[in-house]
């Protein structure tokens, strides 16, 4: 059987007929005679086997994996009735695995796994990664509810384990490792991942799995999925990888395209979107349009957003486009509403604010729709467990099929009661809650909206401001050369040389500065920490801003340990020391010196920069890492923090650690430091 994206099934659709909650009630009332069928069934097997006469064992074995699954989905569980004793669905599924190892049935042997699969509802369907990752709200309201693990895995955990044990004293462990796999799965659904790896590395290490190599596929994914929640990306990697190996040989093309996709979402969460675009393209080919259109429509939304953040608009809009068309026919709602987010992203992406605005709407509606559902499908499962509670206790107290028929009849009147309160219930909590989530939105939506205006007017300010004083320094610079090119000598033309690659440097950094701000805005900048040396980082930019202190006559003093090592994202500390040492160089007077140092505390770092330079006032000491300051001069000879220190800010803290300026005042120098994490404790 085909795999599918392991998605909730809606029972009704609130946002678009409230009044669709009636079928609901129709099918809860449906549910009462079936379980006195279910007993019926029961019955009619249990005499079948214990009163006929079976002239083929290998009958008698599927008909005890029958009354196994008859007996639980009856309820009945082990219990003694009037000196005899009922036995549950476990005793009668252990009875056909002995009598299949008695008479070396193999099949046999098969049918008790598809038959635990049956009672506990296992699935091992194949999990695309962030598939329903799109809104932390909804995720963690999920997550968070104490009723959903029950709902997902009712008793699973100790009957896995309860028939590993029995197995291998029956020596009959040779597909344990499939209990194992599952086991891993129920952890995993349960998102507890490190248990989750335990148990799939287990039935990883089976020597027997070795001969079922798609299993192993299927658990090398799920490893592989596991560490990505964990934030393990490189790990993940190198299972997904190991997968693929395998499928490649296996010719299996559905499960290489589900490989493929995941591998481009780790890359993807790594922020190396050429190699995250890469796998997505390349697991196009291996699903089949139609049957597989999901698969292929969340590829295309992925690549969405990947040229969306490469700047890449009209490649983003074709196939998110696309992506939207092909899951408006598929009736989606989890990949509509992350095809949403991205549609609402590129759009603000281009400063279409009003059309990021309209998909943020749609967005808030799928994720009222859906959180909606969840509740319906609880209620539903929650009312199938009382069912068997009912069904338990009915056959514990009769023997007789028309004393249990006429006490079901009694039973049904006071739960048809009890069972309509509830619905009446429901329904005014549900109506309740959507009009409270509608204001919620609205809310939401112009917080959204506000910020969205904010975000435009700052970096526009921040723009006009900090390139008009380099441009103007360029014309200062180029007007006079150009009159006076003929009377000046070498020297003199040198010197105004110097100062326009200086100048150059400064435009540079600050136009390097704005593209990393920008991203840091739309979230296209993730923290990937990693242990490194300071001095490496420091090395690298006394070398670049070497040559321009030396034509100030400004001597660079570098008293960094050399063994330091920090835990911080490399890229983010390269701009924050790059900021600060230019600011540096720009602020210290002619024979003026810059020190660079590192003290060490007990799990940190703190790195100074300190020059003899302009110094600063308190006023401008408060407002120079503040993202709403004015553009003013706080100081003779030095303007605003601009966007420089604003960055260094928000990449410091990032990164776990703090920055602040020391000064004493105007023309008595500055010092800066910030903190990193010490890479001590974590080697």
């Amino acid at each position: 059987m085909r795999n599918k994206v392991n998605t909730f099934q809606p029972i009704f659709n609130f946002t678009k007929n409230r009044f669709k909650v009636f079928p609901l009630i129709f099918f809860l009332l449906c549910l009462l005679p079936l379980k006195s069928q279910e007993l019926e069934k029961y019955d009619s097997l249990f005499l079948k086997i214990y009163s006929a006469n079976i002239p083929d064992d290998t009958v008698k074995v599927r008909l005890l994996y029958e009354l196994s699954v008859a007996a639980s989905k009856a309820g009945i569980q082990d219990h003694t009735e009037k000196g005899r004793k009922i036995e549950g669905a476990e005793f009668y599924y252990f009875e056909a695995l002995k009598l299949s190892l008695k008479l070396n049935y193999e099949y046999g042997e098969k049918l008790f796994y598809q038959t635990l699969s049956t009672i506990y509802n296992q699935k091992t369907d194949l999990s695309i990664l962030g598939f329903t990752d799109y809104d932390d709200d909804i995720s963690n309201n999920f997550k968070d509810l104490y009723y959903y693990r029950n709902k997902k895995h009712f008793g699973s955990l100790d009957s896995y384990l309860r028939a590993i044990q029995k197995l291998r004293e029956m020596n009959a462990g040779e597909q344990v490792y499939i209990l194992e796999y599952w086991i891993g799965l129920v952890y995993y659904d349960w998102f507890n991942y490190n248990r989750a790896i335990e148990y799939f590395e287990i039935a990883a290490g089976s020597d027997s799995i070795q001969r079922d190599s798609i299993t192993l596929c299927d658990v090398y994914q799920y490893i592989g999925a596991s560490y990505f929640y964990k934030g393990c990306y490189d790990s993940s990697i190198i299972f997904f990888k190991k997968s693929l190996s395998i499928i490649d040989e296996k010719n299996e093309h559905f499960r290489t395209g589900i490989c493929l996709i995941n591998l481009g979402e780790v890359y993807f969460q790594k922020s190396d979107f050429s190699t995250a675009l890469k796998f997505y393209i390349k697991s196009l080919p291996h699903f089949s349009t139609g049957i597989d259109s999901a698969y292929i429509a969340y590829a295309m939304n992925e690549m969405g957003a990947i040229y969306t953040a490469m700047n890449k608009f009209d490649l983003a809009k074709d196939v998110l486009f696309k992506s939207l068309n092909i899951s408006i026919q598929l009736r989606e709602k989890f990949l509509l509403g992350k095809i949403y987010m991205n549609l609402s992203k590129f759009f603000a992406a281009k400063a279409d604010y009003e059309r990021a605005y309209l998909y943020q709407i749609k967005l808030h509606q799928i994720k009222d729709s859906l959180l909606i559902n969840e509740v319906a499908t609880y209620y539903t499962s929650y009312e199938e467990n009382w069912q068997n509670a009912i069904g338990r206790e009915i056959t514990k107290k009769e023997s007789e099929s028309l004393k249990r028929s006429e006490t079901t009849i009694d039973l049904n009147k006071s739960r048809l009661s009890q069972l309509v309160l509830g619905l009446v219930i429901i329904f005014v909590l549900v109506i309740a809650f959507y009009t409270y989530r509608l204001y919620q939105l609205k809310q939401k939506a112009n917080i959204y909206l506000s910020e969205l205006n904010k975000s435009k007017e700052k970096l526009l300010s921040v723009i006009s401001h900090d390139v008009r004083g380099p441009i103007t320094g360029f014309i200062d610079l180029l007007e006079p050369l150009n009159q006076q090119i003929n009377n000046l000598s070498l020297k003199q033309v040198s010197e105004h040389i110097k100062q326009i690659i200086d100048l150059s440097q400064s435009i540079k950094l600050l136009v390097d500065n704005l593209l990393e701000w920008t991203k840091a805005q739309q979230g296209l900048i993730r923290c990937n920490p990693e242990v490194f040396l300071l001095i490496d980082i420091v090395n690298q930019n006394i070398d670049i801003y070497q040559q321009i202190a030396k034509s100030k006559g400004i001597v660079l003093r570098c008293n960094v340990q050399p063994e330091v090592k920090i835990l911080a994202d490399r890229n983010m500390i390269q701009v924050v020391f790059r900021n600060l040492l230019n600011n540096a160089v720009k602020f210290t007077k002619t024979g003026g010196f810059i020190t660079i140092g590192t003290q060490r505390e007990i799990d940190k770092v703190v790195v100074s920069v300190a020059d003899t330079g302009i110094g600063m006032s308190n006023e401008l000491k408060a407002m120079l890492f503040s993202n709403d300051n004015k553009i003013n001069d706080f100081g003779v000879g030095r303007k605003n923090s601009g966007l420089g220190l604003i960055l260094c800010k928000e990449y410091v803290e990032k990164c776990g650690g703090e920055i602040w300026v020391e000064s004493d005042g105007e023309n008595t120098g500055s010092m800066f430091f910030f903190t990193a994490k010490s890479a001590e404790q974590y080697e």
